[in-house]
């Protein structure tokens, strides 16, 4: 007689752990990638995509924020994504032990509308980047459903091009305990915080994205007073080779470089 089949659970549980063995190999590769990554890189990095530049932001900018619809969707129903992460988590606590989880906001879109930018916004974890960001079969398949970043974490980060009173452009190293592009220069940066953004009322989180946050980056890591700096005015939307988005800022600062 022919053999049986095994019971549908039997099946959905080796469907898991199959599943389980990809993501973890994807993950081992992007760990190797980042662990040598420490070291400064001898030349040019990976160039940014712009997703909205200066000319279309004048236009305005809205913020769309929905923590459910605009959050990152699970594989499908036979695969515990919260598996992956964290075992990811665990590779990354023991290469970063510094690194440590929060909630994120995540950049879901950016529509083009109206001759302004409509940025849509939901919520994401530190822990969800981490495990799904650097995975190029999470990118693969979200691109076969056409969307690249629909199974990504894409939490939001900005950065500032900080201009001195003598025209010169603050650049900072970044350490090499971070968990992201360490050792390498760049301006003041961070991620916006849902936790500075109180109730996530539209007013909250629109101030904390697109004001509250640089200011505070900059002020932290240059010591520059915030009274000293000037309102950050939006000049790109920008992604990296791993569909990392960030809010690029420019603001002004009323110190020299010297003072700075």
């Amino acid at each position: 007689s022919p053999p049986l089949k095994p019971p549908l659970a039997l099946r959905r549980r080796a469907r898991r752990a199959a599943a389980a063995s990809a993501h973890m190999s994807s993950l081992c590769k992007a760990t190797k990638a980042e662990a040598a990554a420490a070291r400064p890189p001898p030349g040019p990095t990976d160039a940014y995509e712009i997703l909205a530049g200066p000319e279309e932001l004048r236009g305005g900018v809205t913020v769309d924020f929905d923590a459910a619809k605009h959050a990152r969707a699970r594989l499908d129903a036979f695969v515990d994504d919260d598996v992956f992460i964290d075992q990811a988590w665990l590779v990354k606590k023991k290469i970063c032990p510094l690194v440590f989880d929060g909630k994120k906001f995540r950049l879901a879109g950016v529509e083009k509308a109206g001759g302004g930018v409509v940025l849509r916004v939901g919520l994401t974890t530190y822990r969800e980047y981490v495990g799904t960001q650097h995975v190029e079969r999470l990118r693969k398949t979200g691109a076969r459903k056409g969307d690249a970043t629909l199974h990504l974490s894409c939490a939001l980060g900005c950065e500032a091009v900080l201009v001195t009173s003598d025209a010169k452009v603050a650049l900072l190293r970044r350490s090499t305990s971070v968990a992201a592009a360490a050792g390498r220069y760049n301006g003041p940066s961070g991620h916006p915080e849902p936790r500075n953004a109180g109730d996530l009322s539209p007013a909250a989180v629109r101030a904390e994205l697109l004001s509250d946050a640089i200011l505070t980056e900059v002020s932290d890591e240059t010591g520059a007073p915030k009274d000293a700096l000037g309102a950050p005015r939006l000049i790109g939307v920008m992604r990296d080779s791993e569909l990392k988005p960030d809010l690029l800022f420019r603001v002004d600062a009323a110190l020299d470089s010297a003072a700075l």
